[in-house]
């Protein structure tokens, strides 16, 4: 039953063009009818075949150069990648001193949850280290 519509005829595509898949469902003809898209002129519609397989092509990845890598963010041999800002780099090296320990001491302190070393002042100047989001 075709509900006095006329079939539509299929675009065709340029070939050894490979398309972007559209994921859709059919609609029943029944919907069609006193919808927008039965009163739809298609041949007021101009189609430039050129400019949709330029927008829905599947478009091939360029394999990288060898030169690229720096372009996308890559840090050069020898140079050092930080993550924390120096601002705050200074100021936990400073509050690390402050604590008058070093390095291998304050892990072995905190490890063993050493109460006399780990103080309430000592405890809030490392809260204050600590890395927040």
């Amino acid at each position: 039953e075709d509900f006095g519509l006329v079939a539509k005829k299929e675009v065709p595509v340029s070939k050894g063009i490979k398309m972007k898949r559209l994921h859709w469902d059919a609609v029943e003809l029944k919907t069609v009818k006193g919808s927008i898209w039965e009163d739809l002129d298609e041949s007021a519609i101009k189609y430039d075949r050129k400019h949709f397989e330029l927008h829905f092509q599947v478009r091939q990845i360029k394999p990288p150069t060898p030169g690229d890598e720096q372009k996308q963010g890559a840090v050069p041999a020898g140079q050092i990648l930080t993550f924390v800002s120096k601002k705050r780099t200074q100021a936990v090296l400073i509050g690390l001193k402050n604590l008058n320990m070093d390095n291998d001491r304050l892990r072995v302190v905190l490890h063993n949850m050493d109460e006399s070393a780990l103080t309430v002042d000592t405890l809030s100047k490392l809260l204050e280290m600590v890395p927040t989001m």
